[in-house]
């Protein structure tokens, strides 16, 4: 019964956790703080990703371990380093949305800030105490060659999340760098293309090789249309030469999303969802794979970089993955290219109407491919019904 309830315990504080790091994302972008109020994603978040955890771990024996919930709090940590650096809105940030949340506005900061961060201490505490008390059994690998795979894997996971960890401190800590990312992050997260353009142009000389690391970085973690950079690319460079920056760009950055994933490795993602959803995200990426990865790229206002790092959790060979990622992006690339090499004010309802095209575009052929292999599936399995009919009637 203790162990059922440290279980759960371990659950809803891991939920807390990645609460708060999504509550430092959006208080940390303007654009997101304007438009939304913070608390209610955090505790909307926290709820939601409480129950989630709970109702997935209940046949579980073990809650999500220390190991686990260490990475959890890093996490929290490395987010509140990437949006405000090492300064007092560290504190203040989250003091202020759960606050602003509950509408309890005359509550002092520092009073919410105390319940927080003894919430935090106590709650990691309890986790550490319980995987103490009730060590997970430790499992031993007879074959050799799979113990050694194991250990680079886990080796790999690690040397990959400490990079990760370095490059987010750095890029906090260091005035100068902090503050010139703050400024990319403010400018691309204008939506404007003239702004991003000029951004771009800003660098001279090494404008390229900045456009080039900025797809890179929308990839990795900006929530912005890569579509915007493509636009810039061709105002500043050329409509063929900017697509061809737009497209090695944009490879580059699907490669690291999908090998962060690969490195990161399925065991890791399985703390926190179950073995169904992994089994499920691979048949569809073993079925749609390649028609998925075509219709992600072609519509503009999604994020790739979701697709990057689901690819990465599957079984899906790299390879694989590249060409329909080339094929996928080469013919909006293009054409993106081509209208932002001539985008001026007038011309923006017609890239509007483009984009729509697309999307809807898009939207017929997923459809199109579900119904194609819905179809398949029911033929296949009235194929199968016919098949054991005659032989149960040969058998007669």
């Amino acid at each position: 019964m203790g162990n059922a309830v440290m279980k759960n315990v371990s659950y809803i504080y891991n939920a807390f956790l990645w609460a708060l790091a999504i509550g430092y994302m959006c208080y940390g972008m303007w654009s997101l703080q304007m438009a939304f109020n913070t608390g209610y994603i955090f505790y909307g978040s926290f709820i939601l990703l409480a129950l989630l955890s709970c109702l997935r771990g209940r046949k579980e024996e073990y809650g999500i371990g220390i190991r686990g919930t260490a990475v959890s709090l890093a996490t929290v940590v490395l987010a509140g380093l990437l949006f405000f650096g090492p300064s007092k809105a560290l504190f203040t940030a989250p003091a202020a949305f759960v606050r602003e949340g509950i509408h309890l506005n005359t509550l002092p900061l520092g009073t919410v800030q105390a319940v927080l961060v003894a919430l935090i201490v106590v709650g990691f505490a309890a986790v550490a105490i319980d995987a103490l008390r009730h060590p997970r059994p430790v499992e031993v690998e007879t074959d050799p060659d799979a113990a050694r795979l194991k250990k680079t894997e886990k080796i790999t996971r690690w040397a990959t999340f400490a990079v990760l960890a370095v490059l987010i401190v750095v890029v906090s800590c260091v005035p100068a760098i902090h503050a010139e990312m703050t400024r990319i992050f403010a400018l691309l997260s204008s939506g404007n293309v003239g702004t991003v353009a000029d951004l771009i142009r800003s660098y001279g000389a090494a404008a390229a090789v900045v456009s080039f690391l900025l797809m890179i970085l929308q990839s990795l973690a900006a929530p912005i249309p890569a579509f915007l950079i493509t636009f810039a690319n061709a105002g500043v460079f050329g409509w063929w030469q900017g697509a061809i920056l737009s497209w090695t760009s944009a490879m580059a950055g699907a490669a690291i999303c999908f090998w962060i994933a690969r490195a990161l490795g399925r065991d890791a993602v399985a703390h926190f969802v179950s073995n169904t959803a992994l089994e499920s995200v691979d048949r569809f990426f073993d079925r749609y794979g390649k028609n998925a990865i075509l219709i992600c790229r072609l519509l503009p206002f999604m994020s790739f970089d979701y697709v990057s790092y689901a690819a990465g959790l599957t079984g899906m060979g790299f390879v694989d993955f590249m060409v329909a990622t080339g094929i996928g992006q080469l013919p909006a690339t293009i054409v993106y290219s081509y209208v932002g090499g001539m985008l001026t004010g007038s011309t923006k309802t017609v890239v509007t109407g483009l984009l729509v095209a697309f999307a809807l575009f898009a939207l017929v052929v997923l459809v199109r491919q579900v119904f194609k292999n819905r179809h398949a599936d029911l033929m296949e399995d009235d194929g199968q019904e016919k098949a054991h009919a005659e032989a149960a009637a040969q058998s007669e």
